[in-house]
């Protein structure tokens, strides 16, 4: 499976409808720091769940940390790479 913008925007629609809810989406852009925005760990563990699921990858626990799942891209990235790794 290839990262593609489909992929993307369903990336973008969760992280914004299911955790961080409240949050315009111009307020937000693929650079934010979700972190600031609000995202703390049990977001993150709902995040990992989503993308493990939908995207049929096993993220690394040593993936699984703040400064990787700080921006929109840097998720992107880590996805890419392991949908690429698969």
């Amino acid at each position: 499976m290839a990262w593609g913008e489909y992929m993307y925007n369903e990336l973008r629609d969760f992280v914004l409808k299911e955790l961080l809810s409240g949050i315009e989406p111009e307020e937000f852009d693929d650079d934010s720091n979700l972190l600031e925005f609000g995202l703390d760990s049990l977001s993150m563990m709902h995040l990992v769940d989503f993308i493990e699921t939908r995207y049929q990858i096993n993220l690394p626990d040593e993936e699984i940390v703040p400064s990787n799942m700080k921006t929109l891209n840097l998720i992107k990235l880590m996805i890419a790479s392991n949908l690429v790794s698969k």
